[in-house]
């Protein structure tokens, strides 16, 4: 997708969304879901918008996809299951007012051979085509008068993809883009594809005409796992395991993949991650990555006994933490029940020339749930803040969260501090957030992730969105804050109320530079029935001089 809405799916760039699943840990969950759909109105700073399409929504990719200057939403969709399933996209263009109507303006059977899906510049035309991850290489499918042509091949490599799932079209940041040497894009940058193949990671890069070359082979390590029909006994977490209706299961995982300067000299390397285990692929002077990790290790920032309970969790997220241009890793470990739940973060600083030291420059322990966190510079300043959210757990306040249908949660938010650390100790401020608890389907969390890093009024400072329980979120203004003189970051009381069903699939969505203004929120429901097919935009109706994101 194009970089200006980069935002989606783990809020990256310039801006960041929380996503609260990791409440799995204490309520068995493993998602976000939303209530009743509140009607249209218009708020104060926002107009609520309603879309829908004619099935259950999988996949969402935003992109300029005739040209306009402004941004459009493609939804990926599937009527009926199982065998009788079909796949649908359907393309809401954003009209001149910055607005959407009701139903796609479009909506076209999905190619049979279908994977994965994502949106940007794939062809060099300077507009944004669907492109899709097959099993035999990479597909992009443009846009003439509004209307989709023929899907053409533009990676010619066999893929880790398999035969197309049925039911599912989901949205994968394959496309992106690096600052770098240009492929003749007006912003300098340039763009490039990341295909996992059986053998190896294969990155292509765009050249001048809508052409892609290879770029690098990475010599990634993968993941595997097997089941074979009924005789394979594996304890999960719950305990237990039943018999499976099939002769063989494969399942691989490839690492999280993120560009990044991790070696200081101003290029973008490759840095993977899949849990505690770390590899760097530094990009060399004449432009090529290196075949083979520059650096690798195996933090095991689990105990011999926690791997084996199996109920230890890692997170890992890589960012420059202290500004010096080399990027830093944040290993987060949580684990335990509702008794002895405890989240412990350590901070590692990255080395000159490639790599991480081995002990960590900071960590943070606390009792219950402290994961989540994230990076990200929230007053505008050039710097990364620690986004460092908490929810006390015991058996106490898991009975007051069931009685009143809420769970609480505390985003701390923590300033850069001198070295020898990273950040400070004590919060500069406590934003309050509510998600709500529905027990009629089990135990489901409602509501969506917070999101900061965005200027949604325009007037400068990055504000914050929050959860205020399953059905609404609320505004926070940024203020800036001087640390010297003690003033807060953000509001602490909530300025706009956002009224829609609770969900994690909420993300900022810039609408474009024809539009102008400040980023929408979008909403939209996977996997829930009784709001089939809808979203939510809450388009930015701010006016204000300055409407940018924080840059």
């Amino acid at each position: 997708m194009t970089d200006g809405n980069r935002m989606i799916r783990g809020g990256l760039r310039r801006g960041v969304v929380l996503f609260p699943a990791g409440f799995a840990w204490i309520l068995g969950v493993s998602g976000l879901v939303g209530v009743l759909l509140w009607p249209s109105v218009v708020l104060a700073g926002f107009k609520k918008l309603e879309l829908r399409v004619p099935g259950g929504i999988v996949g969402v990719a935003p992109g300029d996809f005739d040209a306009d200057g402004r941004t459009d939403l493609a939804v990926a969709y599937v009527r009926g299951a199982g065998p009788k399933a079909r796949r649908f996209i359907g393309v809401f263009f954003r009209d001149t007012q910055g607005g959407f109507d009701v139903k796609p303006n479009v909506a076209f059977s999905a190619p049979r051979n279908a994977a994965l899906f994502d949106a940007g510049d794939a062809l060099g035309d300077a507009q944004d085509e669907l492109v899709f991850f097959a099993s035999d290489g990479i597909y992009a499918q443009a846009f003439a008068a509004r209307k989709p042509g023929r899907p053409t091949k533009i990676v010619n490599v066999p893929t880790l993809a398999g035969r197309a799932d049925e039911e599912e079209l989901l949205a994968w940041d394959f496309l992106t883009t690096l600052d770098g040497p240009s492929d003749g894009r007006s912003d300098g940058r340039s763009r490039v594809l990341v295909v996992p193949t059986p053998r190896d990671l294969q990155l292509f890069r765009a050249e001048p005409g809508g052409l892609w070359s290879p770029w690098a082979k990475l010599s990634l390590q993968t993941f595997s796992d097997y089941d074979a029909a009924s005789e394979t006994y594996r304890r999960s977490r719950r305990g237990g395991s039943s018999g499976r209706q099939f002769s063989l299961a494969v399942t691989t995982v490839v690492p999280n993949v993120v560009f990044i300067d991790q070696t200081g000299d101003g290029r973008p390397d490759v840095v993977t991650h899949f849990e505690d285990r770390i590899a760097v692929f530094a990009q060399r002077a004449d432009g090529s990555m290196a075949p083979e990790p520059t650096f690798s290790r195996y933090y095991a920032v689990r105990t011999d006994e926690e791997l084996e309970r199996r109920d230890t969790s890692i997170e890992t997220k890589i960012a420059q933490l202290d500004a010096d241009g080399i990027a830093d890793l944040a290993i987060t470990k949580i684990g335990g029940g509702i008794t002895t739940l405890a989240t412990e973060v350590r901070l590692f600083r990255g080395a000159k020339g490639g790599g991480f030291e081995l002990e960590p420059a900071q960590s943070f322990q606390d009792p219950g749930f402290a994961a989540l966190v994230d990076f990200v510079d929230v007053d505008g300043d050039g710097r990364l803040e620690m986004l460092h959210p908490m929810s006390a757990v015991s058996v106490v306040s898991m009975t007051r969260a069931m009685l009143a249908s809420v769970v609480s949660l505390d985003v701390r938010i923590r300033r850069p501090d001198a070295a020898p650390q990273l950040f400070e100790r004590k919060p500069s401020q406590t934003l309050s957030s509510r998600l709500g608890l529905d027990l009629s389907v089990g135990a489901t969390l409602r509501g969506g992730g917070p999101m900061f890093g965005h200027d949604f009024d325009g007037d400068g400072r990055p504000d914050a969105v929050l959860p205020d329980g399953g059905d609404k979120m609320v505004l926070h203004r940024g203020r800036g804050g001087d640390r010297q003189a003690g003033t807060a970051l953000f509001e602490d009381e909530g300025h706009i109320t956002l009224a829609a069903p609770g969900s994690h699939k909420t993300f900022a969505l810039m609408p474009g530079s024809a539009v102008g203004g400040g980023p929408d929120v979008v909403v939209y429901y996977v996997q829930r029935p009784e709001l089939g097919g809808r979203l939510v935009v809450f388009r930015n109706a701010f006016r204000a001089e300055s409407t940018t994101l924080n840059r």
